[in-house]
């Protein structure tokens, strides 16, 4: 792991997507928030929210050659959240779960600034603040996290996780398993996945699921004479 990250828990990501970008993606959420087209949740409950909104996906996805690099070791991709936090919101000091091991926020827009929290191991709390497209990496699962309250009127953030490919919480990877509170059994929670693999049809299954159905005998007309040589015709008989 990157030296820096292992001893402060984040690392500072300027420049992690350019502004017009960053002005971009933050358009297409602003859209699917006019249409109505998202969540809200009880950490927040004031911001429209979209989970793994594709645009942000596809982003994930680009950078994981870039923050496998940051991160000093590889890294596999878990899931994407965003917010459109409004005025007066509160993140309150909190730890993630094992899928946001390696956690990035970045900043899409914002009409204040408003710093993100971290407690560094040393017990020091540091303020980050970041411009939009910049972001700061750090270790969702070890180290607290929080914002004060939001004096402005609107704030997007997308928060976009990884796993180290190698580490204990890789089972994590595209946000699939989870394992109980407080669990470290990878072992269990991969044979969980691969359970859920097996149960998928295979190759074999679906040909013979699209193959046509082929009947074995002609198909009997209903004024045929009968097969069973009644001398009826099949509709009155066997039909």
């Amino acid at each position: 792991m990157n030296p820096s990250l292992a001893e402060d828990h984040y690392v500072l990501a300027p420049g992690f997507i350019t502004p017009d970008r960053a002005a971009a993606l933050a358009a297409e959420f602003a859209e699917i928030e006019r249409q109505g087209r998202y969540t809200k949740d009880a950490q927040a409950p004031n911001s429209p929210a979209v989970y793994n909104f594709l645009p942000f996906v596809r982003l994930m996805v680009e950078k994981v050659p870039h923050v496998s690099e940051l991160c000093g070791e590889p890294v596999l991709p878990t899931y994407t959240y965003a917010r459109s936090y409004k005025h007066g919101e509160i993140l309150h000091r909190h730890r993630d779960r094992d899928a946001c091991e390696i956690s990035f926020t970045l900043n899409l827009a914002q009409d204040a600034d408003w710093p993100i929290y971290i407690g560094k191991p040393s017990g020091e709390d540091v303020a980050v603040s970041l411009n939009p497209g910049d972001a700061v990496m750090y270790l969702g699962c070890d180290t607290d996290h929080w914002r004060s309250r939001y004096t402005g009127t609107s704030h997007m953030q997308l928060f976009i996780h990884y796993v180290r490919a190698n580490g204990p919480r890789a089972y994590a990877f595209f946000n699939i398993a989870r394992t109980p509170p407080g669990a470290q059994d990878t072992a269990a929670a991969f044979e969980g996945n691969q359970r859920q693999l097996e149960r998928l049809p295979t190759s074999m299954e679906l040909e013979q699921r699209a193959r046509p159905f082929l009947r074995d005998v002609q198909k009997v007309g209903r004024n045929d004479p009968c097969p069973c040589n009644s001398g009826k015709k099949f509709k009155h008989c066997h039909g």
